[in-house]
């Protein structure tokens, strides 16, 4: 090979090595906006908490205060028992929300270690009464995420804890089962005549279509030869066949 083609090889090599160094790398994918997806508690399951807790504490032989709150610590359902006591209504309450807004059970600060009575104090009274560190708050965790918390008071703070993590595991035992009282949904209403779906007491679903009705004709009958003038004649007279519906006595 001549050696001014070589030159030229190596001269369009040499040109060509930059441009592949120079492409662009590629775009890092942006962060999605929103979270999509999540799971959520609703009052339906916040009121199987409420039962499956009422029921515990009754077996413990206690009148216990029950809140369930959302992950925020916005109230979803409350229930006070039958002779519990009206001191233990806000103490449930804060501590279903320290248990959802702080992502653990409540109790004494740190969680692990000694107990630091001075920054429990001192975080109760930072978040103006928000926040407390008595047993008996738990957070509803479902698929790894904390979606709500219960809090209750009118027992000891183990006691208070133990009802709590009953009305959870009622919660989680039905949603892994997929048994709830909804569970008879799509049965005949007994008061109606078309079957529907009751869902709580609300009825959803659509009627049966009526059933059609014979149409009845309104087409009247053609004329005969005894009528006339839309109306019936007498007949023609024997004696004046001319004319029609006269008789004359003879």
């Amino acid at each position: 090979m001549p050696l001014s083609r070589i030159a030229l090889v190596s001269v369009a090599l040499a040109a060509g090595a930059p441009v592949a160094s120079a492409q662009e790398p590629p775009l890092a994918q942006e962060p999605p906006l929103v979270t999509r997806n999540r799971v959520q508690l609703n009052l339906a399951g916040a009121e199987a908490v409420l039962a499956a807790a009422q029921k515990k504490a009754a077996a413990l032989g206690l009148r216990c205060n029950v809140a369930v709150v959302d992950d925020g610590g916005h109230l979803l359902a409350f229930a006070r028992m039958d002779g519990a006591r009206p001191a233990s209504v806000n103490t449930a309450l804060i501590k279903a929300v320290s248990a959802a807004t702080f992502r653990q059970e409540t109790g004494p600060l740190p969680a692990k270690g000694e107990p630091d009575l001075h920054l429990s104090l001192s975080l109760q009274a930072a978040s103006g009464g928000r926040v407390t560190t008595l047993k008996g708050g738990v957070p509803v965790v479902i698929d790894g995420q904390v979606v709500g918390g219960v809090g209750v008071g009118g027992g000891t703070g183990e006691q208070d804890a133990e009802v709590a993590k009953a009305g959870i595991q009622a919660l989680l035992d039905a949603l892994r089962d997929g048994t709830s009282r909804w569970a008879g949904a799509g049965r005949r209403c007994r008061r109606c005549s078309w079957a529907d779906k009751v869902r709580g007491g609300n009825r959803v679903g659509r009627r049966k279509p009526p059933v059609p009705r014979p149409v009845q004709s309104r087409i009247r009958p053609s004329r005969d030869a005894g009528e006339v003038d839309g109306r019936a004649a007498v007949g023609l007279s024997a004696t004046h066949p001319d004319r029609p519906g006269v008789r004359r006595g003879g």
